[in-house]
């Protein structure tokens, strides 16, 4: 037993010295939140490298520079690690997109609008990298993907109800909200699995079309014809 107890502390010694001494006593004002900060930034990078299986919390703790009883205060599981990453993630992401950048326009230009931002954020690069991790893991892992949907679609859903209450949408408006997003997205996520991840002309005009496709299935007064 003092054998296995040796090795293991011989075989931790690197990962340890690699981390940054911390300071004894009280807290500074603001560290903790900081502390935290680091630790979500860590676990991204880790998370976005090698997978979520392939990231330990050992390592994140390791790059984070603090000691796993400090992160595990924090994030009793490798799964609210990543749910943490997640949600900061997306709101970066959406802090762009809101109501008040889309008000004060007509029901079609406010849902183009939307529609092209929203193409636009998922082929960035570290966007279509945490896609790709997610549904390459959610059969191991399938809390990743509740967990996308929660912090993700959820609050897009959210906001598109509202821009279709507020241009005047009837009916049953979650799952109106659940086609819309079927047309704008699937297309993208097609060219993307295909290898086509630029936001070009041809992609923006497609998704003018499915917005336009989507309001006319809603009964709305039409709009601009294609050729």
């Amino acid at each position: 037993m003092s054998t296995v107890k040796a090795s293991t502390k011989r075989a931790e010694g690197p990962r340890e010295r690699a981390v940054s001494p911390r300071p004894r006593g009280r807290p500074v004002k603001g560290s903790e939140a900081i502390l935290t900060d680091n630790i979500v930034m860590a676990a991204q990078q880790l998370f976005f490298q090698r997978g979520y299986e392939g990231t330990s919390t050992d390592e994140v703790a390791a790059v984070a520079q603090c000691s796993k009883r400090t992160m595990y205060t924090r994030f009793a599981t490798k799964a609210d690690l990543f749910e943490a990453v997640i949600l900061k993630f997306v709101r970066e992401k959406q802090s762009h997109v809101s109501t008040h950048i889309l008000g004060g326009r007509a029901l079609r230009e406010r849902l183009i609008m939307l529609a092209e931002k929203m193409v636009e954020a998922f082929l960035e690069p570290d966007v279509l990298a945490l896609y790709f991790l997610i549904h390459k893991e959610a059969s191991r892992f399938p809390e990743l993907a509740r967990i996308a949907e929660e912090a993700g679609r959820k609050p897009s859903q959210q906001m598109l109800k509202s821009l279709l209450a507020e241009g005047g949408v009837k009916g049953d408006l979650n799952f109106l909200a659940d086609q819309f997003f079927s047309l704008v997205h699937a297309p993208v996520v097609r060219r993307a699995l295909a290898g086509n991840t630029d936001a070009t002309e041809e992609l923006l005009e497609n998704v003018r079309r499915s917005v336009d496709f989507f309001l006319r299935g809603c009964g709305m007064a039409t709009v601009p014809q294609y050729s």
